[in-house]
């Protein structure tokens, strides 16, 4: 990130440079993940074809959504909100 003494071309850069690695390490990570999902771990490649429910995981799935014993993080339109910590009392140092 940039530090005070920076210009404002060498803080774009800085900057820049912390958006591609963290693109990279996310591309990585649902990588990892997509692959542990189909049994191969650990591989930060990306999967050799999308993963996808088989027929009976993919129904059993679907009755424990409908008995309630299961149930998605979000519904379609729910909106995720985050909440941050603040530079106050309750923020560590």
């Amino acid at each position: 990130m940039p530090v005070a003494t920076d210009n404002a071309k060498k803080a774009a850069v800085r900057v820049n440079g912390m958006k591609v690695a963290v693109s990279r390490m996310l591309s990585r990570a649902n990588n990892l993940a997509a692959n542990a999902a189909v049994g191969v771990f650990p591989s930060v490649q990306a999967p050799a074809k999308p993963v996808v429910w088989r027929r009976l995981a993919q129904e059993r799935l679907d009755a424990a959504v409908a008995q309630g014993l299961w149930r998605p993080l979000f519904e379609e339109n729910q909106v995720l909100i985050v909440q941050q910590r603040d530079d106050g009392e309750n923020s560590r140092p």
